[in-house]
């Protein structure tokens, strides 16, 4: 009795691929080794580009930074705005 072989046997990079897949949202997991393949590179790198803080969180208030210091409210005389 011969024990049946599979048609297909999952090649070895394959498994290394899900096994570092795995680690990249681990702290550590995005550095690039020298054998990664392009996918694996490119997961990392979108990984490492997310940044660790929030860009936009608070409220936006829509005046430059010199429209701030050069304004009524700056002077304290903001009662004498003129509203349209």
């Amino acid at each position: 009795m011969q024990a049946h072989k599979p048609d297909y046997v999952t090649p070895s990079w394959m498994h290394d691929d899900a096994h570092e897949t795995g680690g990249i949202q681990k702290p550590g997991g995005y550095v690039v080794k020298l054998k990664d393949s392009v996918q694996i590179q490119r997961l990392k790198n979108a990984e490492r580009n997310k940044g660790t803080y929030k860009l936009f969180g608070g409220q936006l208030s829509g005046v430059t930074t010199t429209g701030s210091v050069h304004s009524l409210q700056s002077i304290g005389m903001e009662e004498f705005a003129m509203t349209y």
